[in-house]
């Protein structure tokens, strides 16, 4: 379509933006007949050995496969049983104002 004129502002507003900005405006391209055509065919790249998804090695290095259950360290046997009565409990301590 290149008869086709894109919207844009009046001149007024034009004018508002070159004293505001200082400089001209410069519309960005959003339009199809703006932008540069793509002439470049993709690339044709060779698979080579990892080309398939199932022959990729990674999945021996994701950390996601080591996490195991949690180990216990030690048991209520190993530290053995706590009399109650043994326990010393201390006063709490007074606070203390400091000297003028």
């Amino acid at each position: 379509m290149p008869g086709v004129e894109h919207r844009s502002v009046t001149p007024f507003i034009q004018w508002i933006r070159l004293i505001g900005r200082g400089r001209k405006f410069i519309e960005c391209l959003r339009h199809a007949d703006g932008l540069a055509s793509r002439t470049q065919p993709p690339p044709n790249i060779p698979g080579g050995p990892y080309h398939k998804t199932s022959k990729v090695y990674y999945y021996t290095r994701d950390a996601r496969r080591l996490v195991q259950p949690p180990v216990e360290i030690y048991s209520q046997e190993q530290i053995g049983k706590i009399d109650p009565a043994q326990i010393k409990l201390t006063a709490p301590l007074k606070p203390r104002l400091p000297d003028n």
